[in-house]
């Protein structure tokens, strides 16, 4: 018997957006219609920044207009991409044009199967499976500033073979598998950012060319200005190879049924990133103050038309693939006690292996106890100017380590869960009532993680300036004037990332699992009615959820329920930095850092996350009711009714606390 289905979608669904886009005037450098909103819109010359006492001030340009002259020429090229407003939005701009987007997706699908039957006793088949699917999304502006085309393509094939060797005894063995592959690709694919006045070097570094992404960092959530370019190109596929096989035997009034699952899962990645530089404009540059709140909008859009981004990053990525084993042994009874009594009694035994990388291009953990390699240059600098810290106190510790070809784990999962299933069914009343129940442990298997691969994968950060905004080390017109640095694998060891943020995943990560149970009591009514109550229990343990490990101190940080300016001012004071001179290329290496920045536990780095921490966990509970008649004709009337609870511990209320927050959760539906 052979079968075989094709199938092909075209859609097209309206997705209007409405952002805000720079008016015509403000693309001259007039933002003067901005003070008519309100005086805390005004702008700041950075190039009259002066420190004192700790502090930074500027002085506003007269009448929010900044000269012609001071104009990026980067910055008016970029305003090609961005349309003219098209309504009035608010007072301040915001929300003026309508983007009549259309989203368009092209989906085409094949099944093919063929069933052998192998003599009285044995039946095989085997299929084959693919599907693609591309996304058309998010092209606002119609050009290649925004948009891309999201690819999604699956294939497999399985085969399955049923051999029956008696009238009780029936064996299954089946083979997969399975591939997805996930691809980006940004309309903005192919664009020379030297064409736009970027410097030549950004361009011969670059590993593909795409436009340069553009942001803009308003403290009004969701009303900066639209972002040029949202994606960048990549590829990510899945690999997943599956051995199953179980036996069934009928043994008097026992169905026993015995089995094993072996699984082997891959996933590569390969990113280019940034590959022409990510650059991010906000208020640092364009207030009043460095302790000084920011303007809703328009200062970002000043730093922008002044070629002065107050972040940013160049991507060298290296490709990544990812390998984890998965085996799992199992045993069920499906027992007829008697006519009115049945009873399921499993046991199932599972374990998931170690995670590697198929080069070590990873990293397996951070040593949060050994000194720094620059510790004691560090430490010796702060002794000369100590600010909160005791000089004796003062440390700089911890590092990145890496796998190695004779331990080659990113992280090995400690469980080796045996996980019990019981349930029941018992009709006591004669035919007219049941009752039905269960309970049992399911384990998670732990997927490939998504992460980064410092020291094999490199950003180099836009170091906009090395005074903490006093004055510019780095412009649009020469983003990274010390060049691009390049990989280093692990052999800079502890050093690895220094000035940079860093993530890794628990080495000694538990399989997060759920306790379930359910009872439920069925009776047949009169009038053809069947009503259902039904209790539903589940309690998950050892959930995955990230934390940040290098939070400033509970006891420097205000417990105001309103604004504390004065811890504020306290923390952002600027201070001499120890680290001046010792990481270079990286803002860290100025002569002046934040106060906060020294208070944290590992200040040598810009944050540190653990990533797979066992500690969330969540509670659910629900009553469900359902009542059914059947009428005439073939006709039925069901009517239900859910209530239910869900409490989660997911997320840390404050960075140093040391449990989650139980609350109900973000997810709870309770009717």
């Amino acid at each position: 018997f052979w079968f075989f289905a094709m199938e092909e979608i075209n859609d097209s669904f309206p997705e209007p957006q409405t952002v805000m886009v720079p008016t015509a005037v403000q693309r001259t450098g007039d933002l003067s219609a901005l003070l008519k909103v309100g005086a805390n819109y005004q702008i700041y010359d950075p190039s009259t920044a002066v420190l004192a006492a700790g502090r930074i001030t500027r002085t506003p340009f007269s009448g929010n207009i900044i000269p012609s002259n001071r104009l990026s020429p980067i910055a008016k090229n970029y305003f090609q991409y961005y349309p003219l407003p098209n309504q009035p939005g608010g007072a301040d701009g915001t929300n003026n044009y309508l983007a009549g987007a259309v989203r368009k997706d092209t989906y085409n699908s094949e099944l093919g199967r063929l069933d052998f039957n192998l003599g009285s006793q044995n039946r095989l088949f085997w299929n084959f499976r693919h599907n693609d699917r591309i996304e058309n999304r998010n092209n606002l502006f119609q050009n290649e500033a925004t948009g891309r085309n999201l690819l999604r393509i699956n294939y497999g094939s399985t085969l399955d073979d049923v051999h029956t060797f008696n009238a009780t005894t029936v064996a299954n063995v089946r083979l997969n598998f399975s591939r997805f592959r996930e691809a980006t690709v940004s309309f903005g694919d192919g664009v020379n950012g030297t064409d736009l006045g970027f410097p030549s070097y950004i361009a011969a570094a670059a590993p593909a060319l795409v436009l340069p992404l553009i942001r803009f960092a308003s403290t009004t959530a969701g009303q900066d200005y639209n972002q040029i370019t949202s994606d960048t190109d990549g590829s990510r596929p899945f690999t997943i190879f599956q051995i199953f096989g179980d036996v069934v035997k009928i043994i008097g009034n026992h169905s026993l049924k015995i089995g094993a699952d072996a699984r082997q899962a891959r996933d590569s990645n390969q990113s280019f990133g940034n590959s022409q530089g990510s650059y991010t404009f906000g208020t640092n540059w364009t207030k009043a103050a460095d302790n000084s709140t920011s303007a809703p909008v328009g200062q970002d859009l000043a730093a922008f038309l002044l070629g002065m981004p107050t972040s940013g990053s160049f991507d060298i990525n290296a490709l990544r693939t990812n390998q984890a084993k998965y085996l799992a042994l199992f045993v069920q009874d499906d027992w007829r006690v008697r006519s009115n009594l049945s009873l399921n009694l499993g046991l199932r035994f599972e374990r998931d292996f170690a995670n590697t990388e198929r080069y070590n291009r990873s990293i397996s953990g951070f040593d949060s106890t050994t000194a720094s390699p620059i510790a004691a240059q560090a430490q010796a600098a702060y002794a000369l100017k100590p600010d909160v810290i005791p000089a004796s106190q003062f440390k700089v510790l911890g590092g990145p380590l890496f796998p190695s070809a004779s331990s080659p784990a990113i992280f090995t999962p400690q469980s080796k869960m045996f996980s019990p299933r019981l349930g029941f069914a018992w009709t006591p009343l004669g035919n007219k009532t049941v009752f039905r129940g269960g309970t049992g442990v399911f384990m998670f298997p732990v997927n490939n993680p998504s992460y980064n691969q410092p020291g094999f994968s490199q950003s180099t950060s836009l170091v906009a300036s090395l005074d903490s905004f006093l004055t510019p080390s780095a412009t649009l017109a020469n983003p990274f004037p010390t060049g691009f640095q390049q990989p280093t694998g692990s052999s800079l060891g502890l050093a690895t990332n220094l000035g940079k943020s860093l993530s890794y995943y628990n080495p000694t990560i538990h399989n997060a699992y759920s306790v379930r149970w359910e009872f439920s009591f069925q009776r047949e009514l009169p009038g053809n009615m069947v009503l259902e109550m039904a209790y539903i229990g589940n309690h998950a343990l050892h959930l995955l959820m990230d934390r940040n490990m290098d939070a400033v101190p509970a006891k420097y940080l205000s417990t105001s329920p309103v604004r504390d300016q004065a811890t504020i001012d306290y923390l952002g004071l600027i201070v001499a930095n120890p680290f001046a001179n010792l990481i270079p290329g990286q803002s860290l290496n100025g002569a002046t850092v934040s106060r906060q920045t020294l208070l944290t536990p590992y200040p040598e780095f810009t944050g540190i996350t653990l990533q797979g921490t066992n500690a969330a966990s969540s509670y659910f509970h629900s009553m469900d009711v359902r009542v059914e008649k059947r009428m005439s004709h073939g006709l039925s009337v069901l009517a239900n009714f859910t209530y239910s609870k869900l409490i989660a511990r997911d997320n840390y209320k404050n960075a140093t606390d040391t449990q989650p927050e139980k609350r109900v959760a973000a997810d709870d539906r309770p009717l």
